[in-house]
Order: C-alpha cells, then sequence, then structure tokens
C-alpha cells in the first residue's frame, strides 16, 4: 500500500518520486541520469537476475534531498562520480570500486552510516575528514583492501569502526575515537600492529581479535581504560602475542575492570605470564588454553582472588602450577600431559576444595583418588545414603583408557534416573555444575548441588547413586569403566548433617554384630579394607 501511494506521485516518472524501490525504476534513473530533488531514498536489493548495468557517474547531482542509498549486491559496471551533501546513510555491499573517491575530500555533514561490505575491488579507504559525523564506518571482508586514510582515526563521534576479515590489510592507523565503543579487526591475517590509541576510549568495553598477525600490544592500549572483557586468540600463523614489560608507566590499575581475559593459541611465553597477570588483576574468567610456549604457571597466579575459572586446555608443555587462586572454583587442562605430579597432588589437595564449589579436570595416570574422599570404589557405580535431607557432596572419578564415546554420569535418587554428563544440567533431583567432556586418563572433580526435595520423600535411607557410562561406536550402550576409580566426600559443615550419611546400606546395619554396627554409625563410612570400599 506505502509503495503504490509512492509510486502514484508520478507514475511515469520514477525520478520524480521521493523513494524508490523497484529494481527497474531504479536502473533507468541512474543509467539514464533522470533523477530529481524529490528522491530521498533509493533501495536497490539483489536480484541474481539481473545483468550489468552501468550507473551514470552524475545520475546523483540532482538528487540534492537524497538521504539514503542502500545498493545491496546489485551488479553495476561503475559507481557514482558524485554523492549529494545531504545524504545520511549510504551502504553498497560488493561495490565494484576501488576506492570511493567520491566522498574524498568532501563535506558530508549529515552522514550517520558509511557501509562498504565485501567490496572485492576496495584497495583503499579514502579521506573522510569530511565525514565529521559519521557514526558507523565498516568495509568488513574487503579482501583486497591495502591502505586506509589517516582521516579514519580523527572522527570524534565515530562509535562503530569494522574492518573484519581484511586479509590484506598491513597497517591500521593511529585512533583518536573518543566516542568509539565497538571496533573489530579479526580475521585481518595480514595485520602486524595494533594500531595506537591516541586518547583514552571509555566507551569500549569488549575487545575481540581472532587470526591476526598482531605480535605486540602497545602502551597505548592502556587508553581502553574501562575494558571488560579481552579477547585475542588463534595464533595460527605463527605469530607471538607479546605484552609491553612492565614498569611505572604500566600500573595494575589501569586494568582494574576487565573480568573476562581469553587468550588462546597465542604462543604465550613465560615471560608474558607475569606481565598478563599483573594487567588483569580483578579477572573471573581466564582461558589460556592451546598454548605451546608457556611451561609454568607463576606463583603470582595465587594473587588473583577473583578468579573463579581457569581454562589451560592443551597446554602441551606445561609442567607445574605454583599458585591457585583462592577462589578458584573451575579448572579445567584437558590433555596438559607434561604436568607434574606434584602440580596434580596440590590440584587434588582438600583444601583447594573445601569452598564445595569446584569443577576440576586434569589429566591423571599415576595418582589415586586422596585420602579426603571418605568413600571410595573401583567400578562404573558408587553409592550412598541419605537421612530425608539432601547433602553436599564432592564427586570424583579418574577415567581409565576406555575408548568409548561420550562417556556420561547418570545419577539415580531412589530409582529416578537424570543423566548428568557433558553439559550443565539442573534436574528435578539435582545441579551438576560443569559443562566438560569426560575424558580418559582423567582426574574429574564436581561438586553436587542436591536441591532440597526433603519433602518428597517420607522414608529414612534414600538411596542415591553415581553410574559411569559410555557408547560404543556401533551405538550399543555398554558399561566400560571397571577400572575406574570413585571417591565421594560429604561436605558436613555445609549440610549440617552429622550421622545422616551412610555409605552402606542401613538396613543391613540390624545383621552385624553391635560392636561392628557401632563403629560404622559413628564414622557414616567404611574404613580402608571393610567390605572393599576403599580398597583400590
Amino acid at each position: 500500500m506505502g509503495k503504490e501511494v509512492v509510486r502514484q506521485e508520478s507514475p511515469n516518472k520514477p525520478g520524480e518520486r521521493s523513494r524508490l524501490w523497484f529494481r527497474d525504476d531504479i536502473v533507468n534513473v541512474l543509467r539514464d541520469n533522470t533523477g530529481t530533488g524529490n528522491i530521498e531514498m533509493i533501495y536497490l536489493k539483489y536480484d541474481s537476475t539481473a545483468r550489468e548495468t552501468e550507473w551514470d557517474r552524475m545520475a546523483c547531482k540532482k538528487m540534492t534531498n537524497l538521504k539514503t542509498l542502500i545498493i545491496d549486491d546489485y551488479k553495476f559496471s561503475g559507481g557514482p562520480g558524485y554523492l549529494p551533501s545531504s545524504l545520511r546513510y549510504w551502504k553498497w555491499r560488493f561495490c565494484p570500486l576501488k576506492s570511493p573517491s567520491c566522498i574524498s575530500s568532501k563535506e558530508f555533514n549529515y552522514m550517520k552510516v558509511l557501509i562498504l561490505d565485501l567490496c572485492e575491488y576496495l584497495t583503499h579507504i579514502p579521506d573522510v575528514s569530511g565525514l565529521r559525523n559519521l557514526e558507523k564506518c565498516s568495509f568488513r571482508e574487503c579482501h583486497s583492501l591495502i591502505t586506509i586514510h589517516s582521516s579514519i582515526g580523527h572522527l570524534n563521534k565515530l562509535e562503530i569502526l569494522n574492518a573484519y576479515g581484511c586479509l590484506e590489510l598491513e597497517h591500521f592507523p593511529p585512533l583518536q575515537l573518543p566516542s568509539l565503543k565497538k571496533f573489530e579487526i579479526s580475521y585481518c591475517e595480514s595485520l602486524k600492529n595494533f594500531p595506537e590509541l591516541l586518547c583514552k576510549m571509555t566507551n569500549i568495553k569488549d575487545i575481540k581479535i581472532y587470526d591476526t598477525s598482531i605480535e605486540e600490544l602497545p602502551y597505548s592500549f592502556q587508553n581502553f581504560s574501562e575494558l571488560q572483557r579481552l579477547t585475542i586468540s588463534g595464533y595460527d600463523l605463527g605469530g607471538k602475542l607479546r605484552f609491553p614489560k612492565y614498569n611505572d608507566k604500566m600500573n595494575s590499575i589501569v586494568f582494574s575492570n576487565v573480568e573476562h581475559v581469553d587468550l588462546r593459541n597465542n604462543n604465550l611465553s613465560d615471560e608474558c605470564l607475569p606481565i598478563l597477570l599483573k594487567w588483569f588483576v580483578n579477572v573471573t574468567f581466564l582461558d589460556l588454553s592451546e598454548n605451546d610456549n608457556f611451561t609454568i604457571l607463576p606463583e603470582c597466579l595465587s594473587e588473583c582472588h577473583h578468579l573463579k575459572q581457569l581454562y589451560l586446555k592443551n597446554c602441551n608443555f606445561l609442567e607445574e602450577i605454583r599458585g591457585i587462586p583462592p577462589n578458584l572454583e573451575r579448572l579445567f587442562a584437558d590433555e596438559c600431559y607434561s604436568l607434574s605430579s606434584s602440580s596434580i597432588r596440590m590440584l587434588m589437595s582438600q583444601k583447594l576444595h573445601e569452598s564445595g564449589c569446584t569443577h576440576f579436570q586434569f589429566p591423571n595416570t599415576t595418582e589415586r583418588i586422596p585420602d579426603w574422599f571418605e568413600h571410595q570404589s573401583r567400578g562404573e557405580t558408587i553409592s550412598f545414603w541419605f537421612d530425608k535431607e539432601l547433602p553436599s557432596i564432592s564427586f570424583t572419578f579418574i577415567i581409565i583408557r576406555q575408548h568409548c564415546m561420550n562417556p556420561t554420569v547418570k545419577l539415580f535418587v531412589d530409582g529416578y534416573e537424570k543423566e548428568i554428563g557433558c553439559d550443565e544440567f539442573t534436574g528435578e533431583f539435582g545441579e551438576l555444575v560443569g559443562d566438560e567432556t569426560l575424558l580418559d586418563n582423567h582426574t574429574t572433580f564436581l561438586h553436587i548441588k542436591l536441591e532440597d526435595y526433603s519433602v518428597k520423600f517420607f522414608k529414612r535411607w534414600i538411596h542415591v547413586e553415581f553410574k559411569l557410562w559410555g557408547y560404543l561406536w556401533l551405538g550399543e550402550v555398554t558399561r566400560l569403566f571397571r577400572n575406574t576409580q570413585m571417591g565421594i566426600h560429604v561436605w558436613k559443615e555445609k549440610s549440617n548433617m552429622e550421622g545422616s550419611v551412610r555409605f552402606i546400606d542401613p538396613s543391613l546395619l540390624q545383621f552385624m554384630p553391635p560392636q561392628k554396627k557401632q563403629r560404622l554409625v559413628e564414622v557414616g563410612v567404611s574404613e580402608k579394607g571393610e567390605e572393599g570400599f576403599r580398597r583400590m
């Protein structure tokens, strides 16, 4: 209805209408130069059937009120040689130009948005100093782009700058963009230097950089003073990320707001880590996975009091962990097979897990389950009984060379089954804190928060059982965990339920000699060798 109303403005002369949507109308106006000052918007959509069309270079000169120009992947042999200063929004995907010279050194005081994405022939971004009110500039995936005029770094109102996927871009000009909120340079594979930051940029909260050749962050990186999340990942091109040396210029307060740091696959060195940890002292999430260049996690890691999640997956040469943050809840060192026995023992210490909120996973082929797990067994199952109130427990297991697909943990509470495998689980009877794949030859520590459903149970001594299950390649279910070590520790101070957990069926107590029965009731656990429970 609206389009028909606009068409009726000038049924036979499209160039005299206020808006143009239809392909033939737009093509005729741009090819034949029949536009007028009435035109305020041109929106040409992608058309796979269209043939390449010429664009009269002066076709827009008469469009003195043109505000919006959108060309979405339409085949033109050329482009405009002139654009009116009234333009506010210009988007041209798959533009055939090498450089949009029509905006160079000209005043466009109203232009807010400039989008030249996916322009395979674009090699140069010209002088844009005349776009002083520009808020968004995007030239993502312009694979031939080589140079960017320095004026782009001095647009005071620019909020979004997107150069994602410009494969040939080697240098980015310095930036003095106080209004910048989003800066994207991921997959600029040839980019070797992070741009110098010439002023404070307090609106930048999140920086993500994937697959570039940037090897060092400049001192001026501190001008992202309100940064909260930093992701730099993917040095498959052989580079190595370095941080400026820590000195008086770089004090730890600079990045006090950063909580999330992801530096996977950056070839970080042992010398780099202490600097990194001093930059981001208040980090709560740290991912150092897939870094093969460092061998030691330094002792200063223990000074990161807010760190709760630490990922070290596939750090193949990591040998020592010398410090553990006091409030760490999740640690995943999957396939870090160079870890020393002393580091593994430290990761299994009771003090480290006494918060009762931990989920750890790390390789282990030498150490057994520690003695502070009161109840231990070998095989695919372990169980306990509780009296009405659900307890808070730590559950651990070491899977030994099973080579089955997708091992999972199943929870049975008085016959009710819940699968609590690789994904975070919140179910009718409990919550598993974790979302990681279970691995062969690894130790897994889980804190299980069993919600209080005591109103559902009207009898004493409810049976809880954990089972490990796996799947063969042919699909049938199998239990292949005969050599798996399993253990349970009850956090009595959290559960406040002294004496209300048993690791042997309470119904069997009536058949035991009084002396043995009393001993089992007092400790709430079978002693080493008793009934085979702790015999490893």
